[in-house]
């Protein structure tokens, strides 16, 4: 799993955590902690890396009856990882952040999702670095458009 997939598994069920806590009007604040340990595949040297450790998880989510929004924002807290073929140890530092707004009158909405990541290894193995951004809108008749996108990874 790459990067990018662990940053994308994390976010979906962080969210689904707090999004099955919404209540009809209010706010709701889920400030908890993710044990993580899998594999995930470094996009520079093709490593297979095991990391473990835990994700901060910070969701808000308000409503009333005209608007709902919610925020969902990922931290890493001691992320490492060990190189299962070379043995080097990482260090996997992460911070992702989706915003949603949505009309309740008529649908629209808006997504912002951000997130940066780095797997920094020991000696000579390559770093990786990603960072991404991308706006989505759904507008009244259930139109999804997507601007603003960019995923770069770099590796030194």
């Amino acid at each position: 799993m790459r990067l990018s997939r662990l940053l994308a598994a994390t976010s979906t069920t962080a969210l689904a955590l707090g999004l099955s806590a919404t209540p009809a009007f209010g706010v709701v604040v889920t400030n908890t902690d993710i044990a993580i340990s899998t594999v995930s595949i470094s996009g520079c040297s093709g490593e297979s890396v095991n990391v473990f450790g835990s994700l901060h998880v910070l969701i808000e989510v308000s409503s009333n009856a005209n608007m709902a929004q919610s925020r969902l924002q990922l931290t890493s807290q001691n992320l490492s990882g060990v190189g299962m073929t070379t043995g080097a140890k990482y260090q996997v530092g992460l911070k992702m952040s989706i915003g949603e707004r949505q009309n309740a009158n008529n649908g629209e909405g808006a997504y912002a999702i951000t997130l940066t990541g780095q797997l920094t290894g020991q000696g000579s193995v390559l770093n990786e670095r990603i960072s991404g951004s991308m706006m989505v809108h759904t507008n009244a008749a259930g139109i999804i458009t997507v601007s603003n996108t960019s995923l770069t990874s770099t590796c030194r």
